[in-house]
Order: C-alpha cells, then sequence, then structure tokens
C-alpha cells in the first residue's frame, strides 16, 4: 500500500512539471528565454523607459532562482545603478504575473550590488519570475523571465531546469542513482551531489534514487 502511494505521488509530482514544461515550450505564452532587454550580452541595461522615453541604466549581471529547502530563492546581481528606487518581485504559473515583494534597490552606484529575494509559498512544479526595476520618478522596465521547479521533498534538484550541471542538496550514502528519459531509457549517475548531462538532448527527464528504504523520483529540466 506504501509502495502504491510513493508511485501516485511520484506520477503526480511527474505530470505536474511535465505539463509546466510543456507551457514553457509554448509559443503564445510571450515568455523571452535567454537574453536580457536591452543587450545581448553577459551584462544588459534592464532597457528604455515606459514613460520618457530615457533609459535606465542599471546594469543587470546575473538573475538566478533555484529550490530551497521550504521554497525558491531568486538572486541578482548589478554592476552600476543610477537613480535605482526599488525593484519588484514578481511570479507566474505561466498564465500571468502576481507580486510577490518588494526590495530596494541602491540608489545610484558604480559597483556591484548583491539582491535576493525568498518565495516561501512558490506553486509545485515550474514557476516562472522576473524583476521589474523602478525608477525614483516612476519609470520601470523588465529584466528577462528566468524559471524554477518546485517538488515538496526533503530531497531536490538545484538549478532545475539546468543548462547541464545540477546537483543534490544532500549527501548520500549507499544510493543507486539512474537518470531516465522519457523514452525509457536509463542512465546510471555517480553516487554524488554534483552532476553533468550536458552531452544529453534537452527534455524531460526522471531522477530515480533507490535508498536503503524507499526510492525517490524527481522529475528533471534540460534546456
Amino acid at each position: 500500500m506504501n509502495d502504491m502511494l510513493t508511485m501516485n505521488k511520484a506520477i503526480k509530482k511527474t505530470l505536474i512539471v511535465l505539463i509546466a514544461w510543456l507551457l514553457w515550450l509554448r509559443p503564445e505564452a510571450g515568455f523571452t528565454q535567454g537574453k536580457f532587454f536591452g543587450g545581448d550580452g553577459p551584462a544588459s541595461y534592464f532597457g528604455s523607459s515606459f514613460f520618457a522615453g530615457t533609459p535606465l541604466p542599471v546594469q543587470l549581471t546575473s538573475l538566478q532562482a533555484r529550490q530551497e529547502r521550504n521554497g525558491i530563492m531568486i538572486e541578482w546581481k548589478t554592476l552600476s545603478e543610477i537613480n535605482n528606487d526599488f525593484f519588484v518581485i514578481e511570479r507566474s504559473n505561466g498564465i500571468d504575473f502576481q507580486t510577490l515583494g518588494t526590495v530596494n534597490g541602491a540608489g545610484t552606484i558604480t559597483h556591484a550590488m548583491l539582491y535576493s529575494f525568498f518565495d516561501d509559498s512558490p506553486d509545485e512544479g515550474l514557476n516562472y519570475y522576473r524583476l521589474k526595476q523602478v525608477d525614483f520618478d516612476g519609470s520601470f522596465e523588465y529584466s528577462e523571465i528566468i524559471s524554477a521547479v518546485f517538488i515538496e521533498t526533503n530531497l531536490f534538484i538545484y538549478p532545475n531546469p539546468t543548462d547541464g550541471v545540477f546537483y543534490l542538496n544532500k549527501n548520500l550514502v549507499n544510493a543507486s542513482i539512474k537518470l531516465m528519459s522519457v523514452s525509457g531509457r536509463a542512465i546510471d549517475l555517480p553516487q554524488e551531489r554534483q552532476f553533468d548531462i550536458s552531452s544529453l538532448p534537452n527534455g524531460m527527464y526522471l531522477l530515480k534514487i533507490a535508498l536503503d528504504t524507499q526510492t525517490i523520483t524527481l522529475p528533471l529540466i534540460k534546456k
């Protein structure tokens, strides 16, 4: 009976993330993938003001989200800022965005700043995030959209989705770890916390971890 309940939970989580993955691929969702507004390089400005048409020179060098034990941590870094009042953190389930909270900006600076915001109530499955940067005069612009998977379990994968390298949040002892493709292909993985699947095609996978007392199945997206 317990094995059947565990299997049903694993199937439910897999379906949740698979549906979210399909939404993520859906072109009509209108989501921007992989670039910041206003530039193609590793560091880009947010873009132009919606009000005055003047640049908002907040140079964003990184923006990422990852699952932690009870939620998702969003972190970003700016290289320089001019008249930056605050950031609004927004989350979407693939349909529309809602405000989670705000973080004060640094005004005008010429050195790097690190920021973070913790989402303590993410949806199960794939969550989308973006920043709204607001100037002192009310001008604003949006960042790129990023995503992170949240699964309610003590053992989880990060980052998820991954570009190739991902980690487990715990060291495992006497565990058998396999990566399953949607076609049923099984790949044995070493008993480590860091894994590299850069050589595998993009898509949906299942990470099956067989422990002494249970088997845990975690969905994984490679993008």
